[in-house]
């Protein structure tokens, strides 16, 4: 994070920020906020490094170049519009081409300017346009690396939010465990088929010194759930498990944890200092009787927080949608908005998002 330009070290006169308003939006409406209201401070402290206006740019779920009305844009400028009443926030229904270059150029001083959802264009995603056959255009081979060059700037910074998520990251992965006896460093990890994990489990297996896994990845353990996840090579020696005394019979589900694995995990949580979550050991968002385990896991998190002093950070945007569902943010350290982008971080991989930053001067 060091090496590369953050916001106050750069000014111009007109600011183009990339940011993730990838919300969910439900007849023309914004149903949370939380993504948009995330951004206020950046635009502000934009304004305040005196910026002629700011261009936003964003996408919205993957569509792969095609053109979805109900996942325009136009929605988070109107809720944009309604939290920053005192500017005026222009929308334009395309995110590329000579007259949206126009527009923002000759904007106004003070405009706050969103661009159309970037996924209406196949490039965004690292696809060729398709011709009226259905055919990718093969005279279209640098249409990629041509699009995205169409918001080429000279200079490429790290927004607010974006600091905040780095350093938070860096403190995450700081922790040097194995050598403290002050500080202990706890991951839950749970949801997603193991083989979708694997990565990231066996990177954060060096950094921590516990891991509670539990939901669908704690199946192949349990000989249940899909057979291809029996063949996984087990990581680390599991040091406890927690099963009903009914064993699982073919074609069950593991729908969310008990009463003595839930007791087991707050014991633990309550032991450690740093506390990463990423994967919920319920459905939850199927019936309210499959919530009580990641309801419990959230709340002695939560007590961890509160009462210990621990540093907890939840990632995913499943688990962080609950949190939200369930109005615990304030009693949560930081709640990232970066969804599957700080897990592949935690996997150790390189974001180009990161890399194209522009370093220090």
């Amino acid at each position: 994070m060091h090496t590369r330009l953050v916001l106050d070290r750069q000014k111009s006169a007109i600011e183009a920020s990339m940011v993730d308003f990838n919300v969910l939006i439900k007849d023309g409406i914004v149903t949370d906020t939380a993504r948009i209201r995330r951004i206020l401070p950046t635009i502000d402290y934009i304004f305040q490094q005196k910026a002629h206006a700011v261009i936003i740019i964003s996408h919205l779920k993957r569509l792969y170049g095609k053109v979805e009305s109900k996942y325009s844009l136009a929605p988070v400028a109107a809720e944009l519009q309604t939290l920053i009443p005192n500017r005026r926030v222009r929308f334009l229904n395309d995110c590329v081409g000579p007259d949206i270059e126009e527009a923002c150029r000759s904007c106004d001083e003070g405009d706050v300017i969103l661009l159309e959802n970037l996924r209406f264009h196949s490039e965004e995603e690292g696809l060729l346009p398709k011709d009226e056959q259905g055919q990718r255009k093969s005279t279209s081979k640098n249409a990629s690396k041509k699009f995205r060059a169409s918001v080429n700037l000279p200079y490429k910074a790290a927004g607010l939010l974006l600091q905040q998520e780095l350093e938070v990251f860096a403190k995450l992965l700081d922790q040097n465990c194995s050598n403290s006896s002050n500080k202990s460093f706890l991951a839950i990890l749970g949801g997603a088929k193991l083989l979708t994990k694997y990565k990231l489990i066996l990177h954060l297996l060096s950094k921590v010194n516990t891991m509670i896994i539990c939901g669908a990845l704690s199946w192949p353990s349990l000989n249940i759930g899909d057979e291809k996840e029996q063949d996984v090579i087990a990581l680390a020696t599991v040091d406890a498990q927690q099963q009903g005394d009914q064993d699982p019979l073919d074609g069950m589900l593991g729908l969310d944890c008990g009463p003595a694995s839930s007791a087991l995990s707050e014991q633990k949580i309550m032991e450690h200092q740093t506390i990463l979550w990423n994967g919920t050991p319920g459905v939850y968002e199927y019936q309210e009787n499959f919530s009580t385990g990641t309801k419990h896991l959230l709340e002695a998190i939560g007590k961890a927080t509160t009462e210990n002093g621990a540093m907890s950070v939840v990632c995913g945007k499943d688990t962080t949608a609950l949190v939200a569902k369930w109005s615990y943010q304030g009693k949560l350290s930081h709640v990232s908005t970066e969804g599957n982008a700080f897990l592949e971080s935690l996997e150790g991989k390189s974001l180009p998002g990161l890399a194209a930053l522009s370093p220090r001067q």
